[in-house]
């Protein structure tokens, strides 16, 4: 390496007042993400650390504008490891037993939707059950005999539970849209 390329290397590497300029409005455009602990002078030594740690592990890289895409890289890497880092911390503190009190009725909660399930018919209850539980749906790719109709899900439906009905899935579509 030449004395010029290695002056350059010292003159433009260092940290400068442009990679703080932009360091500092990255940090204040993600500082929401991190954990309230840290705030802006944490975080800005934690990013010239970062800077010193490319410097140091990348000296072949001569260029400044290759050596500031290796620092904008790693602090956005940095940033998406303290935002996951946060929400782990969270979710460890956090039991499911804190957020949910069970109510004596699964429904005595749900307002407006238990009104709807009371006033919905038995039929349409049917639907809705055999709908929400077990397996939605069979499988349809299956060949089938050449003389026999494939059936869609409301076929099977009515065949299954014995609905007068004619289209039980479209009518309780209608009945929760309508409410």
């Amino acid at each position: 390496m030449s004395k010029e390329t290695r002056k350059q290397l010292v003159m433009f590497s260092a940290w400068s007042k442009e990679i703080e300029g932009w360091t500092t409005k990255q940090i204040a455009q993600n500082l929401w993400r991190f954990d309230s602990s840290e705030d802006h002078d944490d975080v800005m030594q934690e990013a010239r650390i970062l800077f010193l740690k490319i410097e140091r592990k990348y000296p072949a890289v001569t260029e400044p504008s290759h050596l500031f895409a290796l620092y904008r890289t790693a602090i956005s890497r940095m940033f998406i490891d303290k935002a996951r880092a946060r929400r782990r911390r969270i979710a460890d503190k956090v039991s499911i037993d804190d957020v949910v009190e069970l109510p004596e009725s699964p429904l005595q909660n749900y307002g407006h939707l238990s009104i709807l399930l009371e006033d919905l018919s038995e039929e349409l209850k049917t639907v809705l059950r055999a709908l929400t539980t077990g397996r939605v749906r069979l499988k349809l790719d299956k060949p089938t005999k050449k003389l026999r109709r494939r059936e869609n899900h409301n076929m099977r439906l009515r065949r299954k539970f014995a609905l007068t009905t004619a289209d039980p899935v479209g009518e309780l579509r209608a009945y929760f849209a309508n409410s």
